[in-house]
């Protein structure tokens, strides 16, 4: 496999499976919003959990969480199973919401 490769998954249940890019897409397709375990606003900012079915080489994980917004843009943290990605996200929330605090106490 080239270095550069991507690498695609589905879930069964919980538990990533891998499979080819034609697989994957259609089952990307039928679930939609479903490959997402998480969503948090916090004044403004918008906490995603989520399983994109794909890794590229070399990225650390399967399920990502990250944020949207105008003030922790960028922050991001990866997991390789559905616990880590739930704990990552309750994790992400609360490293916003102090980032968030200390910038207001600037």
């Amino acid at each position: 496999m080239r270095p550069d490769a991507t690498l695609y998954f589905t879930l069964d249940g919980h538990t990533p499976v891998p499979c080819d890019r034609d697989t994957w897409l259609a089952w990307a397709c039928a679930v939609g919003d479903a490959r997402e375990l998480g969503r948090t606003i916090v004044a403004g900012e918008h906490v995603a959990t989520e399983f994109p079915g794909f890794r590229l080489t070399g990225d650390s994980g399967l399920f990502r969480t990250h944020v949207y917004g105008p003030r922790c843009a960028g922050m991001v943290a990866w997991a390789d199973d559905w616990e880590g990605a739930r704990r990552n996200h309750g994790a992400m929330v609360a490293r916003v919401r102090q980032t968030l605090a200390a910038q207001d106490d600037d």
